[in-house]
């Protein structure tokens, strides 16, 4: 009964035919934040485009491929997402029930529009009303699940026919279409809402839409070892947010965590709950990062790039430690520490107790002796803020890990609504992926498709989010934050966006951090 109720609702929208042959443009992670110049352009060809805006009229008459990419909307895209066709529909075209070339067609469609969807969240989130409409998209919206249905569904006839290798890139895609769609739909503080008063985590949530997802999770754990070591991280990144907020799910994925078992850095979805820190009493939309913008001394400094330049930052930093701990040196400049806010340090107590209930780590014991013996183990932080769509970070590593400061260091994000991605790649020239492979991946050559060298591995953070790094991350690896891939969204945000890099100082004979200019090495900028 249901699928004829949504099969009559999808034709009274639309009425399409995948027989034509088409293209899609895949939505790709934007790359490293360019010049200033180049960003500016960006921008103004971003919003050039952006004023392309076709009626939904003229949505309905293009083909669902053309008009996946044409759609500036969420309401278009989702208008498109409920006239998508399912192997489930009553009165389906023969043709499009028993071949294969369909099928995939369809899975690949899905998970397109579901990339697309969650970046135009990104940008319907940086304006007023979208955050009522994104929770309904869980509970009054069938075209949200009809696409992950589209997505979800494999074909049963023969599912050999589609190419395991073009399948596990689109379950991928749609995974971390849906990660975003979740990160942006259920902020940490609207928990509550979906699962209110005791009730089962699918209360409010169609079975079907969770069915569809845990299917989607399941098959990319199938699908481990057809995938580059890169895409297994972004990939179970993606799942471990999805699970984070969708608690229903069973997030078992045995296989994505051994193959990426090796790297020393991970993403703790949902680590730190914002609320909880600042207390129910204070905490409301933008909250935390008022409160961060308030308390942190931040101010922009001149830095020296590693060709000698004097630049100004785009981002405004400050340095906070306890009182027995020096300067922390960077890019040719010393900061000098200011106290440790309150809002900081329960944050810092926070994240330990999370990270402690990790195995993926190296030295845990000593983090285990500081918290029980000490009662902490981060006692400094550098902070940063991203005020605008040109702030961002390049890849870098950050100096001194290992002599000056512990390695074990942590980023947490904070703001609402400037998300932005945070990326990892090996150092060029210095280190690739393959040297993070397993055992069992390089003895059985289980991956047969080329590993990317060095192609960042990509992900968007949403408040609340954690970046662990530890062992030799910061020696071998380069990470970054990138710029504001939706500048309308940063430009409607006031506050920008905050991250805070936890660190614990190194006790040199009774020195911590540095003492005077000059004293550190300048951080490889690149």
């Amino acid at each position: 009964m249901r699928s004829k109720v949504l099969i009559f609702a999808s034709l009274q929208l639309w009425t399409f035919s995948f027989c034509d042959a088409f293209t899609l443009s895949m939505v790709a992670s934007k790359g490293q934040s360019k010049k200033s110049k180049k960003i500016q352009q960006g921008h103004e060809q971003i919003q050039k485009n952006s004023k392309v805006l076709h009626s939904l009229e003229e949505i309905q008459k293009m083909s669902i491929p053309q008009a996946i990419q044409e759609c500036h909307s969420v309401h278009h895209l989702l208008h498109i997402a409920s006239g998508m066709w399912l192997p489930t529909d009553e009165d389906l075209l023969p043709h499009l029930r028993t071949q294969a070339i369909h099928h995939e067609k369809r899975i690949k469609a899905a998970s397109q529009l579901l990339m697309k969807l969650g970046d135009s969240l990104g940008i319907l989130n940086g304006s007023e009303g979208g955050v009522q409409l994104n929770l309904e998209l869980w509970t009054h919206n069938q075209g949200l699940e009809r696409a992950i249905l589209a997505a979800s569904l494999p074909f049963d006839n023969d599912q050999s026919n589609i190419d395991a290798n073009k399948e596990c890139r689109y379950v991928a895609n749609s995974l971390i279409g849906i990660h975003s769609i979740c990160g942006y739909s259920i902020p940490n503080d609207s928990l509550s809402i979906l699962y209110a008063d005791g009730a089962s985590d699918n209360a409010l949530i169609h079975p079907d839409i969770l069915k569809a997802i845990q299917s989607l999770i399941d098959r990319a754990e199938s699908y481990t070892w057809n995938y580059t070591l890169r895409e297994a991280c972004e990939v179970r990144w993606a799942i471990r947010g999805i699970g984070a907020r969708l608690r229903a799910l069973m997030i078992e994925t045995p296989q994505l965590d051994e193959r990426t078992s090796k790297l020393p850095f991970d993403i703790l979805p949902s680590c730190l709950d914002w609320s909880s820190v600042l207390g129910e009493d204070q905490f409301n939309e933008d909250g935390s990062i008022k409160r961060l913008l308030d308390d942190i001394p931040f101010k922009f400094d001149t830095i020296t790039t590693r060709s000698g330049t004097l630049v100004k930052e785009r981002r405004s930093t400050a340095w906070i430690a306890e009182e027995t701990i020096g300067s922390l040196a960077y890019s040719g400049k010393l900061m000098t520490p200011s106290p440790i806010p309150d809002i900081v340090r329960s944050a810092m107590r926070q994240v330990e107790e999370k990270i402690l209930c990790e195995t993926r780590i190296e030295n845990i014991e000593q983090l285990r002796y500081c918290v029980e013996e000490l009662g902490y183990y981060f006692d400094c932080s550098l902070c940063n803020h991203y005020p605008n769509e040109d702030s961002a970070c390049k890849f870098h590593t950050d100096p001194e890990h290992g002599s000056f400061w512990e390695r074990l260091t942590c980023v947490v994000s904070a703001g609402d609504k400037d998300v932005r991605k945070f990326a990892f790649r090996p150092i060029p020239g210095e280190n690739v992926w393959t040297t993070y492979e397993t055992y069992y991946a390089a003895r059985e050559k289980k991956s047969p498709r080329e590993q990317d060298d060095v192609v960042p591995a990509v992900i968007p953070l949403f408040p609340g989010d954690v970046v662990k790094m530890y062992g030799e991350c910061n020696d071998l690896f380069h990470h970054a934050v990138y710029g504001s891939t939706n500048p309308s969204t940063a430009s409607q945000s006031t506050n920008g966006r905050v991250s805070l890099v936890f660190k614990r100082a190194i006790d040199r004979g009774g020195k911590k951090g540095h003492s005077k200019k000059g004293e550190g090495r300048r951080s490889k900028i690149l």
